[in-house]
């Protein structure tokens, strides 16, 4: 006789609020109640984290209908269940915790490798780097803005921007002035123009090539890094192997190494790659549309000599 068969459904429509939607369907369950328990702590990271209080919107059917629960530990929901019935649980997590024990979700770290439209996410403002993914230089980004939520701001410094003389006339004469415009934000005056010119290659670079393929692309070549990764004895990998909830960035151990140690050894066989910048520091590759298939299973290759000697 088969067991209750549970599936997981992750959603990030909204990644600006930092919260992930999340369902779990039980099918098959053959008890009056049903408890779904969530774990204090991560593997590796032995400290009670507490992920339960990131929860929220709790919501249970129970064969299409609404269903009665109740939440009986910090970290426990008992729900009424139907006999052999389908049980969905729908909540959100608040994550907004940048390391890599916890969880973080935003718009601005998959900005480039994602096939996601801004101006349909629901956001009123949306800022990002240009540097990971987009391939611009450092210290370059872009400020995307409603056109009707941009009357709303007031800069705070008169620009210099050639195509916003209108603040520096309202300051010099002692003027209101005029309803904001994105250009109104722009510092102006002396730009690097190299970081200038650097961004617009890269924006052009992008659009050749098509955001559909950039976030299929992508997928493929951190798919199989961590398909490979995962099967290496003497790796841990710790980004999930789900491309629906992992992107262009895969943290790994190698037994018996630091992170930089496994970093440095890569670097000596020309192989460029990371270690997160956290307490808790692990081993990185991220794949790009620079990379090829080919450079995949060469880095595999020396992770695995490394996982071998260490």
């Amino acid at each position: 006789m088969s067991g209750p068969r549970i599936a997981y459904t992750l959603g990030m429509s909204k990644p600006h609020s930092h919260l992930f939607e999340v369902t779990v369907t039980v099918d098959g369950w053959s008890e009056p109640t049903l408890e779904l328990v969530m774990p204090s702590w991560t593997p590796g990271s032995y400290m009670i984290r507490e992920y339960a209080r990131h929860v929220q919107d709790f919501t249970v059917e129970a064969d299409g209908k609404v269903a009665r629960w109740k939440k009986t530990a910090k970290d426990t929901w008992r729900i009424e269940t139907p006999l052999q019935g389908r049980v969905r649980a729908s909540y959100k997590v608040y994550a907004h915790d940048l390391t890599v024990r916890t969880c973080h979700l935003d718009g601005t770290h998959g900005f480039g490798n994602q096939d996601v439209d801004v101006a349909k996410m629901g956001a009123d403002f949306f800022a990002t780097s240009t540097h990971k993914w987009l391939f611009g230089p450092r210290g370059t980004g872009f400020l995307w803005g409603r056109t009707d939520i941009w009357p709303e701001m007031r800069p705070t410094i008169p620009t210099f921007d050639p195509e916003a003389p209108e603040t520096w006339a309202a300051w010099m004469n002692r003027q209101p002035l005029p309803p904001t415009k994105a250009a109104y934000v722009s510092p102006g005056g002396f730009l690097a123009f190299e970081n200038l010119l650097g961004v617009k290659a890269a924006v052009e670079l992008h659009g050749s090539i098509g955001r559909g393929q950039i976030a299929a692309r992508v997928r493929e070549l951190n798919g199989a890094f961590r398909d490979g990764a995962a099967k290496i004895p003497g790796v841990t990998l710790h980004t999930p192997i789900d491309p629906e909830v992992s992107g262009g960035i895969s943290c790994y151990e190698v037994r018996g190494l630091k992170a930089d140690e496994v970093v440095q050894r890569l670097n000596k066989k020309n192989i460029r790659t990371t270690s997160s910048p956290y307490k808790v520091s692990y081993a990185r590759v991220g794949a790009g549309i620079v990379n090829f298939p080919e450079e995949i299973d060469t880095v595999l290759r020396e992770i695995r000599a490394l996982a071998g000697a260490a």
